[in-house]
């Protein structure tokens, strides 16, 4: 993704900070902890289930009572729906329709606006994988409940889609849904020919109609998997994007920056990202530094980052990583000097840290990056 980020301090030079900014992308890539309390979905999004049941010649008002619905309790787009309450949506209309295959019908209703922020900002993108970048960091507005990662392997780009903070299996039918906007939003930010490589779901063979997956996802589907994961060929996920507008990106980043702020609580891994943001121009980072900042002893820190499932390890990773892509795309800072400031001892280990995050090294990153914008400029 691409938001202005600029350091406090570095070399005894002061630079401008936006703080809310900074504060926007600590919070919105927060994990969810094992002590929250009930995951929610975002109703924007939710209603492509109402949506999709009145595509099914459904009788709405008489699916939300039987759940015990008001037609009018859920007309907030910013709402939030709990996550249990969805999975029996989605059981019901599986039940009610009796379609199997009722969750790809979602990509068939979906629009960027339903998606709120995050939609229109991915249509804005200046390429699918900067738009999935989008999806990954702000993956909690949508829904607190799945983990969503990016992993770029060889010559194409791996999404996983975990269901580890689930508090029970969900429907497969949900898991069908969510798979089927992602590669409907893609194929509305990058055209209708995006075809994945391969899709591999967890779900067992529908008997009634797994013809269909192969058919809208146009590639081969294994079901059965250990995961449920979409597979992009890297050249579809890198390619200039001519509606590009990063100016609109950021405008509706800011939205939902503004709205996790407000949504979500300040947890430990939060905390620790603002600390690492200020830390790393020192060029020295440990988890000991971090525990004295903290006041809390380093056991204390790694049992309460293994609730909220991440560790920190994996936070100064990601923040690295995100900072790293800022500077190299929106400074003329020299690649050497954007490692230190990363706290990289040599500029080699931080080549090759950056070579694991993204599968390019800093120079390819920074020349793909220029030839976006003087291909697509930002348009006014």
């Amino acid at each position: 993704m691409v938001v202005k980020i600029v350091f406090a301090k570095h070399g005894g030079e002061l630079y401008p900070m936006d703080n809310k900014i900074i504060s926007g992308i600590s919070k919105s890539l927060m994990k969810a902890s094992e002590e929250q309390s009930t995951n929610t979905t975002l109703v924007s999004a939710a209603t492509l289930l109402a949506q999709a049941v009145i595509a099914k010649g459904l009788d709405l008002d008489a699916f939300l009572a039987q759940l015990g619905i008001r037609p009018d309790e859920y007309n907030d787009p910013n709402g939030r729906i709990p996550v249990p309450l969805m999975q029996r949506a989605w059981r019901l209309a599986v039940e009610w329709s009796g379609d199997e295959c009722f969750g790809l019908g979602l990509a068939d209703v979906v629009q960027p606006a339903a998606l709120h922020g995050i939609g229109l900002s991915m249509i804005s993108s200046n390429s699918l994988r900067e738009a999935i970048e989008r999806v990954v960091c702000y993956q909690r507005f949508l829904s607190t409940a799945f983990k969503i990662s990016l992993n770029p392997e060889g010559d194409h780009y791996r999404i996983d889609f975990s269901t580890e903070r689930f508090r029970a299996t969900p429907d497969p039918a949900s898991i069908d849904g969510t798979l089927a906007v992602f590669v409907a939003m893609s194929r509305i930010t990058a055209g209708s020919t995006v075809r994945p490589i391969h899709v591999y779901l967890q779900r067992k063979s529908p008997a009634t109609c797994a013809t269909r997956y192969r058919h809208y996802f146009g590639c081969p589907v294994t079901f059965s998997s250990v995961s449920n994961q979409i597979l992009f060929d890297r050249e579809t996920f890198d390619r200039p994007l001519p509606t590009a507008n990063p100016d609109l990106a950021r405008i509706n980043d800011q939205v939902v920056i503004e709205y996790l702020e407000r949504f979500d609580p300040q947890t430990l891994s939060a905390r620790l990202r603002t600390l690492i943001i200020d830390a790393l121009p020192g060029g020295t980072i440990s988890e000991e530094s971090i525990v004295q900042r903290l006041n809390m002893s380093l056991r204390s820190l790694q049992r309460q980052l293994k609730n909220e499932r991440t560790s920190y390890k994996e936070i100064l990773a990601g923040t690295r990583r995100q900072l790293a892509q800022e500077y190299l795309s929106n400074s003329e800072r020299q690649i050497i000097e954007i490692g230190y400031m990363l706290g990289f001892s040599e500029p080699s280990n931080f080549s090759r840290a950056f070579k694991r995050w993204t599968g390019q090294s800093p120079l390819q990153f920074r020349e793909a990056s220029r030839e976006r914008t003087q291909t697509h400029p930002p348009q006014m």
